[in-house]
């Protein structure tokens, strides 16, 4: 299930909220569902009486949103205990290939994101600037396990990872006309724990 609503204020303030709420026949009956929220606020600056007949400052915006999202990337019936078909001397035979977790669930990330955009002269150079952090928890991850128990691995969730950083873009449009010339200028910072 999805659902979304967007609101507009005087165009210049803008909210944004989303609810899914995803099934994955990936986990069992008990961890079979995720819901995931997320939400965003914007605020068009430029298009305040104190901002607005600026000559340099054409467009100026402020944002920030806070989201979560799952991940049910795994094989089917990761969950499930399995067996396979094997020969024994004359004799047809199962054998387990794989060990059970009943308690296998979502992998989440929860990310958080502040932003300006802005466009200076007419548009004629304009950016962005985003910092950002992003945790993921519940790792969906093969664990080694001791081979005397028959296998050299299970599927759990298991270990955290955050990134962590800052991004900038800025463009110009150097030539408008018949023959255009634009440029595009990216950077970015990131840190991974």
């Amino acid at each position: 299930y999805f659902a979304r609503a967007n609101y507009t204020l005087l165009d210049k303030y803008l909210v944004t909220a989303s609810l899914r709420a995803d099934g994955s026949s990936r986990f069992g009956s008990d961890n079979r569902y995720g819901l995931f929220p997320a939400a965003s606020v914007g605020w068009i600056l430029s298009e305040e009486s104190f901002l607005r007949n600026s000559s340099l400052l054409s467009y100026f915006k402020l944002r920030a949103s806070y989201g979560l999202t799952g991940n049910a990337e795994i094989g089917e019936n990761s969950f499930q205990g399995l067996y396979g078909v094997s020969n024994y001397p004359s004799l047809p035979g199962y054998i387990p290939i794989q060990l059970p977790n009943k308690d296998l669930r979502w992998e989440k990330t929860a990310q958080a994101d502040i932003g300006a955009e802005f466009g200076l002269w007419n548009n004629r150079i304009s950016g962005e600037i985003d910092f950002y952090h992003k945790k993921t928890s519940d790792l969906l991850l093969y664990v080694n396990i001791p081979t005397s128990a028959g296998f050299g691995s299970i599927l759990e969730n298991l270990g955290k990872m955050e990134n962590k950083g800052i991004e900038f873009t800025l463009n110009s449009r150097n030539l408008v006309g018949k023959f255009s010339w634009n440029t595009s200028f990216n950077i970015a910072y990131n840190k991974n724990t």
